[in-house]
Protein backbone atom coordinates (compact mmCIF):
# COMPACT_ATOMS: atom_id res chain seq x y z
CA UNK A 1 0.00 0.00 0.00
CA UNK A 2 1.54 3.36 -0.87
CA UNK A 3 1.44 5.94 2.06
CA UNK A 4 -1.53 7.91 0.16
CA UNK A 5 -4.11 5.38 0.20
CA UNK A 6 -2.49 4.75 3.91
CA UNK A 7 -3.17 7.92 4.96
CA UNK A 8 -6.55 8.14 3.36
CA UNK A 9 -7.99 4.71 5.03
CA UNK A 10 -5.99 5.00 8.80
CA UNK A 11 -7.93 7.86 10.04
CA UNK A 12 -11.20 6.28 9.10
CA UNK A 13 -10.91 3.02 11.40
CA UNK A 14 -11.97 5.15 14.46
CA UNK A 15 -8.45 5.76 16.80
CA UNK A 16 -7.17 9.27 18.02
CA UNK A 17 -3.83 8.53 16.78
CA UNK A 18 -1.91 6.04 14.74
CA UNK A 19 1.50 5.94 13.10
CA UNK A 20 3.15 3.71 10.18
CA UNK A 21 6.57 2.20 8.47
CA UNK A 22 5.54 1.91 4.84
CA UNK A 23 6.48 -1.18 2.97
CA UNK A 24 10.03 -1.65 1.01
CA UNK A 25 10.28 -3.15 -2.38
CA UNK A 26 6.49 -4.51 -1.62
CA UNK A 27 6.97 -6.59 2.12
CA UNK A 28 7.42 -5.04 5.15
CA UNK A 29 5.09 -2.25 6.51
CA UNK A 30 3.10 -1.89 9.49
CA UNK A 31 1.07 0.48 11.43
CA UNK A 32 -0.14 0.78 15.00
CA UNK A 33 -3.25 2.32 16.20
CA UNK A 34 -4.58 3.49 19.68
CA UNK A 35 -6.90 5.47 21.57
CA UNK A 36 -6.21 8.03 24.55
CA UNK A 37 -8.80 7.29 26.57
CA UNK A 38 -7.90 3.31 27.36
CA UNK A 39 -3.41 3.76 26.70
CA UNK A 40 -1.17 6.89 26.71
CA UNK A 41 1.33 5.99 24.22
CA UNK A 42 4.41 7.51 21.98
CA UNK A 43 6.52 6.57 19.78
CA UNK A 44 10.08 6.01 20.73
CA UNK A 45 11.83 4.90 17.57
CA UNK A 46 10.91 3.08 13.94
CA UNK A 47 12.89 1.02 11.64
CA UNK A 48 12.14 -0.45 8.22
CA UNK A 49 9.81 -3.03 9.56
CA UNK A 50 9.08 -2.07 13.61
CA UNK A 51 7.72 0.70 15.17
CA UNK A 52 8.79 0.51 19.28
CA UNK A 53 6.20 2.52 21.41
CA UNK A 54 5.91 3.43 24.78
CA UNK A 55 2.80 2.96 26.70
CA UNK A 56 1.39 3.90 30.40
CA UNK A 57 -1.80 2.30 30.93
CA UNK A 58 -3.79 4.72 33.33
CA UNK A 59 -5.92 2.05 34.69
CA UNK A 60 -2.96 -0.47 35.78
CA UNK A 61 -0.95 2.20 36.59
CA UNK A 62 1.77 0.33 34.43
CA UNK A 63 4.54 1.72 31.87
CA UNK A 64 5.67 -0.96 29.36
CA UNK A 65 7.68 -0.90 25.87
CA UNK A 66 5.57 -2.36 22.72
CA UNK A 67 7.58 -3.11 19.37
CA UNK A 68 5.03 -3.68 16.59
CA UNK A 69 7.47 -6.15 14.18
CA UNK A 70 6.80 -7.52 10.62
CA UNK A 71 9.03 -10.14 10.27
CA UNK A 72 10.54 -11.10 6.87
CA UNK A 73 8.90 -14.21 5.26
CA UNK A 74 11.65 -15.23 3.37
CA UNK A 75 13.93 -17.94 5.34
CA UNK A 76 17.26 -16.20 3.88
CA UNK A 77 16.21 -13.07 5.43
CA UNK A 78 15.10 -13.87 9.19
CA UNK A 79 18.67 -14.33 10.43
CA UNK A 80 19.47 -11.05 9.51
CA UNK A 81 16.38 -9.24 10.33
CA UNK A 82 16.59 -11.07 14.15
CA UNK A 83 20.23 -9.78 14.76
CA UNK A 84 18.65 -5.81 14.56
CA UNK A 85 16.73 -6.87 18.11
CA UNK A 86 18.61 -9.59 19.69
CA UNK A 87 22.61 -7.74 19.03
CA UNK A 88 23.83 -11.08 17.95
Amino acid sequence: MNEQNLLRILPTLGFDHFDYVLPTDHSGGTAVLWNDNTIHASVISKQQRAIHLLIHDPVCTQTLVLSEIYAPAQTHQKDAFLELFTGT
